[in-house]
């Protein structure tokens, strides 16, 4: 008997049908809820754009001595001052994990344990974007939740404690949640975002809460579509006789649709390997740990003086948001924030201002060599440096790069502000990397809405829409063609 020949393209063939069979409908799900999540801007998907910044605080009122504070509550983790409806506060931060914190009166020194509904209302009147020339937006309700739904609550926001949900009366059903004890907006949820969330969970293939990457079936998935994609890659390799040899038996139209997958193949096949293989990456390697250099905690009554308030030390200082006590690198500060961005990194105006005369001051190199000496460690190098040069994908503001002299980590500091913002190792530098290609940001950008992105996730969806129409046309001929085999059969067996 004489042995059937190997053909390359005919098992590629082969493969590629039977393993799209398995993960055809998820790769149609994972183009879907792609192309909507690159397409419609992550920071109106937040909500960012719906909140507007808070009132400037009115300092001169705010004479209600600090040290008076600590006296009172000498366990206490922070104090910032606020303006809230037309009063400067002091946010009295007591405990984070369960939250608790309470407001006092900037001017009295009367503590506010809690926000009632009526300035809850207020605060989201006020904070609501409303664009020129309509009418103010109305509230549909309010309602106080001591725990916060599970579409709100996540790792970050779980520990918030009892919160306001705001109803507003748009058409996407916008929601502000804010914290009854401090009246800050925790989060804002809407319809897009929940159409997000879900394309999310679809994409993640985690259907429960949407919060676990890293599950084996998204890994099995991608797996097996990498397989299918190869396999695929080899029939496009020999596609002149593979598309003679499907010609045969098909009609026009799926004739059509062949050379339409073809096509789209040819565009998206290495941006598709490129997705599935980072995908893969990052759903089965965790997220490096590298260490985060925390300060010291600080005894803030021995750096100030007796009923020092922030009227006396801000007194060259107007038009800013809020001002808080601040540990840098172990030395005692108030942090000005004048302007801050819908996040982290974007574009803000902050500095820092000496606890004892109010000057501005700004963290010098020396700063950062004394407290790594404290922590047992030496720097190698470190420069300030614009934020868009960074590794940091989408930082906007100026950053201290420290090389630590055994060269194994990079520490990033906020330059304004001194916050440690990452710490970069050669793991975790891969990772990064990973993030970059999967969502196609080349350019540091911080976010996945680029427009080739968008271009490759709309022919990625033809491709898969191509892929289902063919297998739906062919299963249709199929059966036409076992009715009429039978319904033959009949007829000569009468």
């Amino acid at each position: 008997m004489s042995q059937r020949k190997f053909s390359l393209s005919a098992n590629a063939h082969k493969w590629h049908k039977r393993l799209m069979h398995v993960v055809g409908i998820q790769l149609l799900i994972w183009a879907i809820s792609g192309l909507y999540m690159v397409s419609i801007n992550i920071h109106s998907i937040h909500g960012d754009d719906r909140v507007r910044s808070a009132a400037p605080v009115d300092v001169e009122k705010a004479i209600y001595p600090i040290d008076e504070v600590f006296k009172r509550y000498p366990e206490l983790l922070g104090i910032k001052l606020k303006q809230i409806l037309n009063q400067p506060y002091l946010e009295v931060r007591l405990a984070d994990m369960p939250y608790r914190a309470l407001l006092q009166n900037a001017e009295t020194g009367q503590a506010l344990q809690s926000l009632s509904k009526a300035q809850i209302e207020q605060i989201a009147l006020n904070r609501i974007v409303t664009d020129e020339g309509q009418a103010p937006q109305k509230i549909k309700s309010i309602e106080l939740l001591n725990t916060l739904p599970d579409y709100v609550g996540s790792l970050k926001l779980s520990g918030k404690g009892a919160a306001y949900e705001v109803s507003f009366d748009t058409w996407d059903n916008l929601q502000f949640y804010i914290q009854a004890q401090t009246g800050e907006i925790i989060t804002k949820r809407h319809s897009l975002w929940h159409v997000f969330d879900w394309m999310w969970r679809l994409h993640i293939m985690d259907y429960d809460d949407g919060e676990n990457v890293d599950n084996w079936l998204l890994q099995a998935s991608s797996v097996v579509a990498l397989v299918a994609l190869c396999a695929g890659v080899v029939l496009l390799w020999h596609r002149k006789r593979f598309l003679k040899q499907s010609s045969l038996e098909s009609t026009p139209t799926l004739k059509r649709i062949l050379m339409l997958h073809k096509y789209l193949a040819l565009i998206v096949f290495a941006q598709l390997f490129i997705w599935l293989a980072s995908g893969l990456y990052l759903s089965a390697m965790s997220k490096p740990d590298t260490p985060t250099l925390v300060p010291p905690k600080i005894d803030w009554q021995a750096h100030m003086r007796a009923h020092t308030t922030f009227a006396q030390m801000l007194q060259d200082h107007r038009e800013f948001l809020s001002a808080e006590l601040h540990n840098v690198f172990a030395r005692p500060y108030i942090l000005l924030t004048e302007e801050e961005g819908y996040h982290r990194n974007f574009a803000s105006t902050k500095y820092l201002v000496s606890l004892l005369d109010g000057r501005s001051v700004s963290i010098s190199q020396s700063d950062i060599s004394a407290f790594f000496a404290q922590n047992g460690l030496k720097i190698q190098d470190a420069k300030i440096i614009e934020g868009g040069e960074s590794e940091l994908r989408g930082e906007q503001n100026r950053v201290w790069k420290v090389n630590e002299a055994s060269d194994v980590y990079t520490y990033y500091f906020d330059a304004q502000s001194g916050q440690a913002l990452n710490t970069l190792s050669t793991e975790k530098r891969i990772y990064d990397f990973m993030l970059r290609l999967h969502f196609m940001d080349y350019w540091g950008a911080g976010h996945f809405n680029h427009f080739w992105n968008i271009v490759f996730s709309a022919a990625s969806l033809l491709l898969a829409l191509s892929a289902f129409i063919t297998f739906i046309l062919r299963l249709n001929k199929r059966r036409t063609y076992k009715r009429r085999f039978m319904s033959n059969t009949l007829m000569s067996n009468k």
